[in-house]
Protein backbone atom coordinates (compact mmCIF):
# COMPACT_ATOMS: atom_id res chain seq x y z
CA UNK A 1 0.00 0.00 0.00
CA UNK A 2 1.03 3.00 -0.65
CA UNK A 3 2.80 4.84 2.41
CA UNK A 4 0.96 8.09 2.28
CA UNK A 5 -2.17 6.67 2.24
CA UNK A 6 -1.27 3.86 4.98
CA UNK A 7 -4.37 3.04 7.65
CA UNK A 8 -4.81 5.67 10.13
CA UNK A 9 -3.13 8.41 8.33
CA UNK A 10 -5.73 11.49 6.65
CA UNK A 11 -3.79 13.88 4.45
CA UNK A 12 -5.35 16.65 3.12
CA UNK A 13 -3.27 19.41 1.24
CA UNK A 14 -4.42 22.58 0.64
CA UNK A 15 -2.12 25.31 -1.18
CA UNK A 16 -3.15 28.82 -1.79
CA UNK A 17 -1.44 30.69 -4.13
CA UNK A 18 -0.98 34.93 -3.02
CA UNK A 19 0.23 38.18 -4.36
CA UNK A 20 4.52 38.06 -4.69
CA UNK A 21 4.51 34.32 -5.09
CA UNK A 22 3.90 34.05 -1.45
CA UNK A 23 2.52 30.01 -0.84
CA UNK A 24 0.85 28.35 1.55
CA UNK A 25 0.08 24.34 2.20
CA UNK A 26 -1.51 22.19 5.42
CA UNK A 27 -1.21 18.71 5.88
CA UNK A 28 -3.49 16.66 8.60
CA UNK A 29 -1.87 13.74 9.48
CA UNK A 30 -3.68 10.81 11.66
CA UNK A 31 -1.95 8.41 13.74
CA UNK A 32 -1.99 5.02 14.20
CA UNK A 33 -2.52 4.58 17.80
CA UNK A 34 -4.02 8.14 18.36
CA UNK A 35 -4.31 7.04 22.38
CA UNK A 36 -0.47 6.49 22.70
CA UNK A 37 2.20 9.22 22.21
CA UNK A 38 3.85 10.12 18.93
CA UNK A 39 6.52 11.28 17.18
CA UNK A 40 7.21 14.08 15.39
CA UNK A 41 10.71 14.24 12.82
CA UNK A 42 11.28 17.72 10.42
CA UNK A 43 14.85 18.82 8.87
CA UNK A 44 14.27 21.92 7.15
CA UNK A 45 17.43 23.59 5.37
CA UNK A 46 16.37 27.10 5.34
CA UNK A 47 13.23 28.70 7.38
CA UNK A 48 11.48 28.39 11.41
CA UNK A 49 9.72 25.68 12.94
CA UNK A 50 7.00 26.53 15.41
CA UNK A 51 5.49 23.56 17.64
CA UNK A 52 2.36 24.20 19.49
CA UNK A 53 0.63 21.45 21.39
CA UNK A 54 -2.80 21.04 21.50
CA UNK A 55 -6.44 18.65 22.45
CA UNK A 56 -6.22 17.08 19.21
CA UNK A 57 -5.53 13.81 18.21
CA UNK A 58 -3.94 14.58 14.41
CA UNK A 59 -1.15 16.32 13.67
CA UNK A 60 -1.47 19.57 11.70
CA UNK A 61 1.11 21.43 9.42
CA UNK A 62 1.06 24.55 8.36
CA UNK A 63 3.79 25.60 5.92
CA UNK A 64 4.41 29.09 3.74
CA UNK A 65 7.29 30.46 2.06
CA UNK A 66 7.54 32.67 -0.90
CA UNK A 67 9.23 31.54 -4.09
CA UNK A 68 12.48 32.91 -5.67
CA UNK A 69 12.88 34.03 -9.26
CA UNK A 70 11.66 36.85 -11.43
CA UNK A 71 8.18 38.14 -10.23
CA UNK A 72 6.55 38.22 -13.69
CA UNK A 73 6.49 41.93 -14.65
CA UNK A 74 3.20 42.70 -12.90
CA UNK A 75 1.68 39.37 -14.11
CA UNK A 76 -0.17 36.45 -11.85
CA UNK A 77 2.14 33.59 -11.47
CA UNK A 78 1.24 30.38 -11.66
CA UNK A 79 2.60 27.26 -9.60
CA UNK A 80 2.42 23.56 -9.65
CA UNK A 81 0.11 22.05 -6.96
CA UNK A 82 2.59 21.97 -4.18
CA UNK A 83 5.17 24.13 -4.90
CA UNK A 84 6.42 23.83 -0.81
CA UNK A 85 6.91 20.36 -1.78
CA UNK A 86 5.41 19.85 1.54
CA UNK A 87 4.47 15.84 2.79
CA UNK A 88 4.46 13.51 5.31
CA UNK A 89 4.73 9.87 6.24
CA UNK A 90 3.09 7.61 9.01
CA UNK A 91 3.93 5.05 10.99
CA UNK A 92 3.88 3.29 14.24
CA UNK A 93 2.77 6.96 15.45
CA UNK A 94 6.18 8.29 14.21
CA UNK A 95 5.91 11.37 11.65
CA UNK A 96 8.23 12.55 8.98
CA UNK A 97 7.52 16.40 7.12
CA UNK A 98 9.08 17.22 4.04
CA UNK A 99 9.28 20.46 2.41
CA UNK A 100 11.42 21.95 -0.58
CA UNK A 101 13.37 23.94 2.22
CA UNK A 102 16.56 23.45 0.55
CA UNK A 103 15.56 25.83 -2.41
CA UNK A 104 14.03 28.12 -0.86
CA UNK A 105 12.85 29.23 3.30
CA UNK A 106 9.95 27.34 4.76
CA UNK A 107 8.13 28.26 7.88
CA UNK A 108 6.70 25.55 9.43
CA UNK A 109 4.23 25.87 11.94
CA UNK A 110 2.65 22.46 13.65
CA UNK A 111 0.15 21.10 15.83
CA UNK A 112 0.46 18.19 17.78
CA UNK A 113 -1.09 16.17 21.34
CA UNK A 114 0.45 17.79 24.08
CA UNK A 115 2.16 14.49 24.69
CA UNK A 116 4.76 14.08 21.72
CA UNK A 117 7.89 13.32 20.92
CA UNK A 118 10.21 15.79 19.12
CA UNK A 119 13.17 15.53 16.36
CA UNK A 120 13.69 19.09 14.59
CA UNK A 121 16.36 20.55 13.20
CA UNK A 122 16.88 23.18 11.00
CA UNK A 123 19.97 24.99 9.61
CA UNK A 124 19.35 28.53 8.24
CA UNK A 125 16.96 32.16 8.21
CA UNK A 126 14.81 30.65 10.99
CA UNK A 127 14.00 29.68 14.44
CA UNK A 128 12.56 27.11 16.49
CA UNK A 129 10.18 27.56 18.87
CA UNK A 130 8.03 24.52 21.14
CA UNK A 131 5.61 25.53 23.31
CA UNK A 132 3.34 22.98 26.24
CA UNK A 133 4.41 19.95 24.82
CA UNK A 134 5.33 16.92 27.18
CA UNK A 135 7.72 14.45 25.27
CA UNK A 136 11.33 13.53 24.45
CA UNK A 137 13.09 16.52 22.39
CA UNK A 138 15.82 16.04 20.30
CA UNK A 139 16.29 19.76 18.83
CA UNK A 140 19.27 21.42 16.61
CA UNK A 141 19.33 25.14 14.96
CA UNK A 142 22.98 25.79 13.72
CA UNK A 143 22.31 29.56 12.96
CA UNK A 144 19.51 30.78 14.90
CA UNK A 145 17.67 30.53 18.37
CA UNK A 146 15.64 27.90 20.23
CA UNK A 147 12.84 28.47 22.56
CA UNK A 148 11.10 25.66 24.64
CA UNK A 149 8.26 27.25 26.83
CA UNK A 150 6.59 24.95 29.51
CA UNK A 151 7.58 21.36 28.10
CA UNK A 152 8.48 18.49 29.50
CA UNK A 153 10.79 15.23 29.33
CA UNK A 154 14.29 15.00 28.20
CA UNK A 155 16.12 17.59 26.32
CA UNK A 156 18.87 17.26 23.49
CA UNK A 157 19.11 21.06 22.29
CA UNK A 158 21.93 23.05 20.44
CA UNK A 159 22.59 25.87 18.58
CA UNK A 160 25.90 27.37 17.18
CA UNK A 161 24.41 30.69 16.77
CA UNK A 162 22.13 32.11 18.88
CA UNK A 163 19.90 31.97 22.36
CA UNK A 164 18.58 28.68 23.99
CA UNK A 165 15.99 29.33 26.23
CA UNK A 166 13.94 26.84 27.92
CA UNK A 167 11.18 26.49 30.81
CA UNK A 168 10.08 22.96 32.25
CA UNK A 169 6.87 22.46 33.56
CA UNK A 170 7.88 18.88 34.17
CA UNK A 171 10.82 16.98 34.77
CA UNK A 172 11.92 13.25 33.65
CA UNK A 173 13.59 11.83 36.24
CA UNK A 174 15.41 9.11 34.57
CA UNK A 175 17.12 10.32 31.54
CA UNK A 176 20.09 13.09 31.18
CA UNK A 177 19.71 16.58 29.35
CA UNK A 178 22.00 18.35 27.40
CA UNK A 179 22.35 21.96 25.81
CA UNK A 180 25.06 23.40 23.90
CA UNK A 181 25.94 27.09 22.36
CA UNK A 182 28.41 28.39 20.36
CA UNK A 183 27.17 32.19 20.58
CA UNK A 184 24.75 32.72 22.31
CA UNK A 185 23.07 33.06 25.96
CA UNK A 186 21.67 29.65 27.42
CA UNK A 187 19.12 30.38 29.59
CA UNK A 188 17.14 27.53 32.07
CA UNK A 189 14.08 27.61 34.38
CA UNK A 190 13.28 24.57 35.98
CA UNK A 191 10.97 23.74 38.94
CA UNK A 192 12.32 24.53 42.08
CA UNK A 193 12.14 20.23 43.40
CA UNK A 194 14.87 19.86 40.78
CA UNK A 195 17.10 16.95 42.03
CA UNK A 196 20.13 17.09 39.29
CA UNK A 197 23.83 16.38 38.74
CA UNK A 198 25.57 19.24 37.52
CA UNK A 199 28.16 18.94 34.06
CA UNK A 200 28.70 22.97 33.03
CA UNK A 201 31.41 25.15 31.30
CA UNK A 202 31.70 28.46 29.68
CA UNK A 203 34.61 29.26 28.00
CA UNK A 204 34.41 32.77 28.16
CA UNK A 205 31.15 33.28 29.75
CA UNK A 206 29.62 33.05 33.62
CA UNK A 207 27.55 30.68 35.23
CA UNK A 208 24.94 31.44 37.53
CA UNK A 209 22.30 30.05 39.38
CA UNK A 210 19.14 30.52 41.42
CA UNK A 211 19.80 27.13 42.91
CA UNK A 212 22.65 25.94 45.86
CA UNK A 213 24.92 23.70 44.16
CA UNK A 214 27.14 21.43 46.27
CA UNK A 215 30.26 21.93 43.58
CA UNK A 216 32.70 18.50 43.74
CA UNK A 217 35.79 19.12 42.84
CA UNK A 218 37.60 18.99 39.22
CA UNK A 219 38.17 16.17 37.31
CA UNK A 220 42.01 14.68 36.53
CA UNK A 221 42.55 14.19 32.49
CA UNK A 222 45.51 12.30 31.51
CA UNK A 223 47.17 11.90 28.05
CA UNK A 224 50.28 10.75 26.31
CA UNK A 225 51.74 11.78 23.13
CA UNK A 226 55.54 11.35 21.82
CA UNK A 227 56.54 9.47 24.79
CA UNK A 228 55.64 12.74 27.15
CA UNK A 229 52.51 12.15 30.15
CA UNK A 230 50.65 14.69 30.56
CA UNK A 231 48.12 15.14 33.51
CA UNK A 232 45.43 17.98 34.11
CA UNK A 233 42.88 19.11 35.25
CA UNK A 234 39.31 19.82 33.31
CA UNK A 235 37.42 22.95 33.36
CA UNK A 236 34.32 21.76 34.00
CA UNK A 237 32.25 22.34 36.87
CA UNK A 238 30.61 19.57 38.44
CA UNK A 239 27.62 19.96 41.02
CA UNK A 240 24.56 18.61 42.51
CA UNK A 241 21.09 20.35 43.31
CA UNK A 242 19.50 18.60 46.19
CA UNK A 243 21.68 15.90 46.50
CA UNK A 244 21.82 15.03 42.43
CA UNK A 245 19.93 13.14 39.93
CA UNK A 246 20.13 12.77 36.15
CA UNK A 247 22.85 14.69 34.60
CA UNK A 248 22.14 17.95 33.32
CA UNK A 249 24.92 19.08 31.18
CA UNK A 250 25.31 22.48 29.66
CA UNK A 251 28.18 23.90 27.47
CA UNK A 252 28.51 27.04 25.92
CA UNK A 253 31.66 29.13 24.24
CA UNK A 254 30.75 32.77 23.91
CA UNK A 255 27.98 33.36 26.55
CA UNK A 256 26.61 33.26 29.90
CA UNK A 257 24.65 30.44 31.58
CA UNK A 258 21.63 31.06 33.79
CA UNK A 259 19.72 28.50 35.81
CA UNK A 260 17.06 29.67 36.88
CA UNK A 261 14.39 28.55 39.79
CA UNK A 262 10.65 28.97 38.20
CA UNK A 263 8.33 31.64 40.60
Amino acid sequence: MNRYLKTGLLLLLCTAVEAQSNIKGQLVVSLENPGKPGTVDINLVYGSINIQAYAGTDVIVDASGELPGEKGQGMKRLTKGNPLGLSAEEKNNHVTINTNSALFPVNVSIKVPRRTSLKLRTYDKGDIIVENVIGDMEVDNVNGSITLNNVGGSILANTYNGLLKASFRKISLDKPMAFSSMGGRIDLSYPASLKADLKVKSEQGEVFSDFDVSQGAAKMVKSSSSGVNKSTLDDWLYGKISGGGPEIMISNYYGNIYLKKLK
